[in-house]
């Protein structure tokens, strides 16, 4: 989960059109407007529009990170570097062991603390509709970040054993003033993120994130997600291990002064720690605008700027990976 190493804290199902599958707002929640892509990409820009949608894109998923420890990550050439801590899973091992329960505090590994409480149907099991809030103070549990806020769930389905690790489950997070504090940044979230997680398979796990809006702050940019879907899939089971991951979304950056469409299709593939080795990314702006990062394999990348988005491109640079995420 390296929020600080990407856009957001947040913000893998396959892609859809740009902005045409958004989070449930809930009972009694307005719809949320997604705003139209506004921001004129030139040549002078689209590099960083292209590298502020990668992010975008590849950050989207780590919320998925919050409620399992499995290892995956959504940031594309890093799926298996950082294993993910599973803030939720104690306290949620802990709630189901405990009906009713909470308010429960419980200490964090190095120092702060996380207080749980909610509403469970069945002791020693999740179901639909089961409640858990759990609100962080400071909690460190020693992997190179602090947690501060409330992050209330609601469980939509849930099937398997949440004390083996192995289920299937969708949940719906609210964030609450999330903030994570890490050595190079501050970030803080509001929004929403429906997160289905499957890992039924030993060896194998999926995860899926959606939402309707998110709006996260750092140090030096805000970005607002709408209308986000994600997925993303990790094969330890053999070596070297394939992940996938794939992203749609509408990102409306401080960066960047404007709004734009990011979607990745076909999804990015890849094995271990490398870079992805296929896939593409397209952003697009206003006016029909476009970039695109073209994978050739997981050293060298293809970017093609039109500005009108018709065939041939205006511009093509061939480049690294590491220079384009450096």
């Amino acid at each position: 989960m390296r929020y600080a190493s990407s856009l957001a804290v947040l913000t893998a199902v396959f892609v859809v059109g740009c902005g045409s599958s958004g989070g449930d707002s809930g009972p009694g929640n307005p719809p949320v407007t997604v705003p139209p892509a506004d921001l004129a990409i030139s040549s002078g820009n689209s590099m960083q529009v292209l590298q502020v949608a990668y992010l975008a894109a590849s950050a989207s998923g780590d919320m998925a990170g919050l409620v399992t420890n499995t290892g995956i990550s959504a940031d594309p050439g890093s799926v298996a570097k950082v294993p993910l801590p599973g803030q939720l899973v104690k306290p949620m091992r802990t709630a189901v062991s405990n009906v009713p329960f909470g308010p429960e505090t419980l200490p964090c590994d190095v120092s702060g603390t996380m207080t749980v409480s909610g509403n469970l149907a069945n002791p020693l099991t999740l179901s639909a509709n089961d409640t858990i809030n759990m609100d962080a103070d400071m909690c460190d549990d020693g992997l190179g970040e602090v947690i501060d806020g409330l992050i209330s769930a609601t469980v939509t389905a849930f099937t398997g054993d949440i004390t083996s690790g192995l289920y299937n489950m969708t949940m719906r997070l609210d964030l609450t003033n999330l903030q994570v504090t890490t050595a190079e940044d501050v970030l803080l979230s509001n929004g929403d993120v429906a997160v289905t997680l499957d890992a039924t398979t030993p060896g194998y796990v999926a995860a899926s994130v959606r939402g309707d809006a998110v709006t996260t702050s750092s140090n030096t940019s805000m970005e607002t997600l709408y209308s986000y879907l994600s997925s993303q899939t990790l094969d330890t089971r053999v070596s070297p291990s394939p992940y996938t991951t794939s992203a749609s979304g509408t990102v409306d950056s401080s960066e960047l002064g404007g709004v734009v469409e990011y979607s990745m299709f076909p999804m990015f593939q890849g094995f271990d720690n490398d870079y992805p080795s296929s896939g593409e990314l397209l952003v697009t702006g206003a006016n029909g605008a476009t970039v695109r990062l073209i994978i050739i394999d997981n050293v060298d990348i293809r970017i093609e700027f039109d500005s009108d988005g018709m065939a041939p491109p205006d511009e093509t640079i061939d480049t690294t990976w590491v220079a384009f995420t450096s």
